[in-house]
């Protein structure tokens, strides 16, 4: 019993991170909806490097390795993960209190900008450093 409640409040810790990452995304968002008819965005080939942005105030950093691999952080939240970018669209996979998370993201940007957007439409905003 003392297992399964470990286990369930494992699980509600991670929705609940979920469900904060989503609200800051959404809360960093800025810009407006492009036109069906507007041109998209370069999506770089290359995102290996250290990107930050401002999210609900706080500095965020996503460090992506040249092999796949990267570092997370913002305010007191950081964990490694492995990431694959295929035409534009990035998978982000982390462990987190013994639960496997992917995180998806469509890249635009290019240079020294990058737009990482949620599936529901919200954005990180990140420069690179």
């Amino acid at each position: 019993m003392r297992e399964r409640r470990k286990k369930l409040k494992r699980r509600n810790c991670a929705a609940a991170f979920l469900a904060l990452l989503l609200l800051l995304t959404a809360l960093s968002a800025c810009g407006g909806k492009k036109s069906a008819g507007a041109a998209s965005s370069q999506v770089p080939g290359d995102i290996a490097g250290t990107w930050t942005g401002s999210v609900w105030g706080r500095e965020t950093t996503f460090r992506f390795g040249e092999d796949g691999a990267g570092h997370y952080s913002s305010g007191q939240k950081e964990f490694d993960f492995t990431y694959v970018l295929a035409g534009g669209a990035l998978t982000v996979t982390h462990e987190e209190d013994g639960y496997t998370l992917k995180d998806e993201y469509t890249v635009t940007g290019g240079g020294e900008t990058l737009t990482l957007s949620t599936r529901e439409g919200t954005a990180i905003n990140l420069q690179k450093r």
